[in-house]
């Protein structure tokens, strides 16, 4: 499968957290063993790629061959490399994955340990704060900019773009400092988390102190109300605006057939 050149679109992603290189022991298929890019920010940035947006990942690898690998894989897709930077203080992830069949069917499980040496796989580096402005300077204003994992770098890079119009996407992937997390969430559009990961969030934003005089207290709103306001308004009027606007359609054969669009529905395949 290659790169999606059929679309192109104007669209800016840009995206900073984990970009990983993937090591996949396939045991289902010989135990054959395969390299790709991975990690949430990379998976994400390289679908958006495929699918016709220009897409950049900010990220500190090491100068090694697990970059070089990584690179290659992005570059494959069509994303922009240009601001992973590979240096001897930077760290470049691996992520060791096994596919085989257990009792149960085909099994999946992510393992962070080397299982030659015992030793640890290098583990996410975020990109220094002050390398900031010249990375906002020199890239493309983004329509987009998504993080998965917080750092003071991953959230002036956000205030940046947020202020130059990019809608805001974190995927927290985990919850280290308290207050980096309530940054992280003041500056958000849209955020996506499990629930077993981070089910006491709320416990956190309850811990935001109001210094305000006023006696007005505003409750957390839901953190999916956006997301689902979003999806009634597509589905309650957008789909039906849609469907007015090419209906009815009208037989080209001079029989005066019409096809009307009335009502739908969601229905289970």
């Amino acid at each position: 499968m290659q790169p999606n050149f059929f679309f192109k679109s104007d669209s800016v992603c840009a995206g900073a957290g984990l970009i990983a290189l993937d090591i996949v022991i396939n045991q289902i298929n010989k135990g054959s063993i395969d390299k790709w890019s991975g990690g949430t920010c990379g998976n994400v940035l390289a679908i958006l790629s495929f699918l016709g947006w220009e897409t950049c990942p900010i990220g500190r690898l090491k100068n090694d061959k697990a970059a070089n690998l990584i690179i290659q894989d992005l570059k494959k897709w069509g994303v922009n490399t240009t601001f992973l930077s590979r240096t001897n203080d930077g760290s470049t992830p691996i992520v060791l994955e096994r596919l085989k069949i257990g009792k149960k069917g085909p099994q999946h499980r992510f393992e962070w340990v080397c299982p030659k040496c015992g030793a640890w796989f290098p583990s996410f580096k975020p990109v220094l704060s002050n390398k900031v402005d010249t990375i906002c300077l020199k890239l493309k204003s983004p329509q987009v900019f998504f993080f998965d994992r917080i750092s003071r770098s991953s959230i002036e890079l956000a205030r940046n773009f947020r202020s130059k119009g990019a809608l805001i996407v974190f995927e927290p992937s985990g919850v280290k400092d308290d207050q980096l997390f309530i940054e992280c969430m003041a500056l958000c559009d849209i955020l996506k988390y499990s629930h077993d990961r981070l089910s006491h969030a709320k416990k956190i934003i309850k811990k935001i102190k109001n210094f305000s005089k006023s006696t007005l207290i505003f409750h957390t709103p839901h953190l999916l109300t956006m997301q689902k306001e979003t999806w009634e308004d597509f589905w309650q009027v957008r789909v039906k605006e849609l469907l007015e606007e090419i209906s009815p359609i009208k037989d080209y054969t001079g029989k005066e057939f019409e096809l009307y669009f009335g009502d739908y529905k969601l229905s289970k395949p």
